[in-house]
């Protein structure tokens, strides 16, 4: 139940449910942390984007990168107004 912790002294289970819903609301609780989780899942999300566009585009001429801003921020923009679903 009890591990060692790195100063040689008994502490807590981590792996055990109420410990680790404890740590877990803990750290929601931080608005920075919050806001680390949102920038972190926004990054992969921008890598994720930029790695299939080098995958499967070439350079995209003005016209087709001006279109694609349009239909991206549209596609913002209606979600933003009409919730999630």
């Amino acid at each position: 139940m009890y591990k060692l912790s790195y100063n040689g002294l008994m502490g807590e289970n981590l792996l055990h449910p109420g410990v680790a819903n404890r740590v877990l609301e803990l750290l929601l609780s931080s608005c920075t942390t919050v806001a680390l989780v949102v920038n972190f899942v926004l990054n992969i999300f921008i890598l994720i984007i930029l790695s299939l566009k080098t995958i499967f585009f070439d350079e995209l001429h003005a016209t087709e990168s001006r279109k694609m801003v349009e239909r991206l921020v549209n596609y913002v923009i209606y979600k933003g107004t009409n919730g999630q679903g």
